[in-house]
């Protein structure tokens, strides 16, 4: 007895190798065979079975599973089988989009998130509705979505996934009130430094923490705005080899003292090299004509400090003073720390190896 055959896709006619094969008579298994290459598959016996039922169940991944049921008339069985590709299943996810008087939203982008990996986005139809098919793998994790629409506030939450998931979203419009934001605010000049932006505003500045070297210098902190009129003095080194900075002084504050590696450490600082300095004169003298200004009635005048290089020679004391990085001797703790600030410019490209070795030697005193 021979049973001979082969195994295809039924909608490309492509020969489908590894397909497993299991024959039947009786329900007595006679084999378990593996199509080849070329989607053959072969099978011989001594037993006759002439007159008998063979059942042929073939699978493989991907495919509806078939089963074939052939008479033996013959010493000889041909089977020709033809697997049907299996749909794929998915998760269909579908999210209705509306505001608060129940009208539908077109044009919301959508983002969507599992374990903070990025599965899906897209834009509402005019209907305000958005669909999409995920992995039939997502089912039963947690989907987080954010919805973003022009004039809304953002709409964000999380949705337990399963086969089939739709959910309504329901967007706020923002109010002239809530315009009144940070970022709605005019910026009426900006300077960029090494560790953090300067920004003046209407009645106030703002402080903004950035860059690798603001999380070494000062730790992790929130941008901070402070009135002009609580502005008290300002302080402006010109960038030298070490860099320059501006220092806020405010009322009922005690005004920072030292160098460079002390205002480093102080959070009303922000330093800049000399490419940036332009940008801070600038601003400087803009924040000092709001603090003059009529309004600002019982604000002192700023005490503005112009903290020159060494090369700076002849100019009034009374204008210009000179305040040199402090040489920090005896105190070992202080050298180190200093060391360690001095190899943190170097890094971020403010200073020269030349300029870094001549201060390394300043600080250790050789």
């Amino acid at each position: 007895m021979k049973v001979l055959g082969t195994v295809k896709d039924a909608a490309t006619e492509v020969p489908l190798p590894g397909a497993k094969i299991r024959l039947y008579v009786r329900e007595e298994e006679l084999a378990v065979l593996q199509s080849d290459s070329e989607g053959k598959f072969r099978h011989e016996s001594e037993s006759q079975y002439l007159g008998e039922i063979l059942i042929c169940k073939v699978e493989k991944a991907g495919y509806e599973p078939q089963k074939v049921i052939q008479e033996f008339e013959e010493d000889e069985v041909t089977l020709a089988i033809k697997l049907v590709p299996k749909k794929e299943e998915k998760i269909e996810f579908t999210v209705n989009l509306k505001d608060e008087k129940r009208t539908p939203l077109k044009g919301v982008n959508i983002s969507l998130e599992v374990n903070g990996e990025g599965v899906g986005v897209g834009i509402s139809d005019k209907d305000g509705i958005f669909k999409i098919a995920l992995s039939p793998d997502l089912e039963g994790r947690t989907i987080n979505y954010d919805a973003e629409l022009a004039g809304f506030g953002l709409a964000s939450g999380a949705l337990l996934l399963k086969k089939e998931t739709s959910h309504e979203i329901t967007m706020k419009k923002i109010t002239m009130k809530n315009k009144e934001t940070k970022s709605m605010e005019k910026i009426l000049k900006g300077a960029k430094g090494v560790n953090g932006q300067l920004e003046l505003l209407e009645n106030k500045i703002r402080i903004k923490r950035m860059g690798a070297l603001s999380l070494m210098t000062k730790g992790l902190k929130w941008d901070k705005e402070i009135l002009i009129n609580q502005i008290s003095s300002i302080q402006f080194k010109n960038a030298g080899a070490l860099g320059g900075y501006i220092q806020f002084a405010f009322l009922g504050d005690k005004e920072a003292k030292g160098g460079i590696f002390q205002a480093t450490r102080d959070e009303n600082t922000i330093l800049f090299s000399k490419a940036q300095q332009s940008d801070f004169e600038e601003i400087k003298s803009m924040i000092e004509k709001r603090m003059a200004e009529p309004e600002g009635k019982g604000t002192p005048r700023s005490e503005i400090y112009e903290m020159a290089e060494p090369e700076v020679k002849g100019t009034p004391r009374s204008e210009i003073y000179e305040m040199a990085e402090p040489e920090v001797k005896g105190t070992p703790r202080s050298e180190i720390y200093d060391l360690e600030k001095l190899a943190e410019l170097k890094e971020k490209g403010i200073i020269s190896e030349e300029e870094f070795n001549a201060k390394k030697k300043q600080i250790l005193g050789l």
